[in-house]
């Protein structure tokens, strides 16, 4: 069933696609969360159906969980990244207190105490002395002058290049495991240490997202370079899928995050 904030959200995306081929410019949205991503991609999927469009998902990085939907004239390439840097910006945050702990809590509730929307904020990229903050750009004059502390601790505060932003997941994992079929929740199990009941239950709330799409249905075919994230319980990338083991398992090999 659509929400009220859903067909807002649609309201907005077709906005943007006239004014992209009526003005043959580019135009994007704000930050879009997992659920307004798989919102949009079943609004993409209806519209290509009608009309040509040429939109792309990006959120500064490979692997971004927060995104902008850019929408392109014929005339620009589908990754015309140094279009999307007139748009996306990053701002390096170094804190003071090297002794001081601080989480991507802290620095989202820095930036929401300034009275910034979420939206206009992209991935918070926590690194051990300090943060990369993905925000719009238009973002950045504000936040160089009021972005002055997170949490208890003084920071320092700078643009950085899009370019020079290199992300490196802390905490990942390369493994391995078996399962009875390629089917969501037998995956869902294996990654997230599930029982077979729980794995449903999570499928169900439409907290389990593919490729940034929601998964309401205990769906089969899973197969390497998808993306799946438990929302609240982390992320992985399936790798690679193998042939059936003398016990009749799949094995695969997936990053979890």
């Amino acid at each position: 069933m659509q929400t009220k904030e859903d067909k807002f959200l649609e309201g907005q995306i077709l906005d943007k696609i006239l004014q992209c081929q009526e003005d043959y410019i580019f135009t994007n949205t704000n930050f879009l969360d997992l659920h307004q991503q798989s919102v949009a991609q079943a609004i993409l999927h209806r519209e290509k159906k009608r009309q040509r469009i040429k939109a792309v998902f990006w959120g500064g990085y490979e692997g971004a969980m927060r995104r902008i939907l850019f929408f392109l004239p014929e005339y620009l390439e589908e990754h015309s990244y140094e279009t999307f840097e007139d748009v996306l910006g990053v701002l390096e945050v170094t804190k003071l207190d090297k002794n001081l702990s601080l989480n991507h809590r802290d620095y989202l509730g820095a930036f929401t105490g300034l009275g910034l929307k979420r939206e206009t904020m992209g991935d918070i990229l926590v690194r051990e002395n300090g943060a990369d903050l993905i925000v719009l750009k238009e973002m950045i004059p504000i936040l160089l002058e009021e972005y002055c502390s997170v949490g208890k601790s003084s920071v320092q505060v700078q643009e950085k290049s899009l370019k020079k932003l290199i992300f490196v997941e802390e905490n990942q994992k390369k493994e391995r495991g078996t399962v009875a079929s390629l089917r969501l929740d037998n995956v869902l199990c294996e990654i997230f240490n599930l029982s077979r009941t729980q794995a449903q239950e999570w499928i169900q709330k439409g907290s389990v997202y593919v490729n940034y799409v929601e998964k309401y249905k205990n769906e089969s075919g899973i197969e390497a370079g998808d993306i799946i994230v438990l929302r609240g319980m982390g992320k992985a990338k399936i790798e690679e899928t193998g042939s059936l083991t003398k016990k009749n398992k799949v094995p695969i090999y997936y990053i979890k995050y």
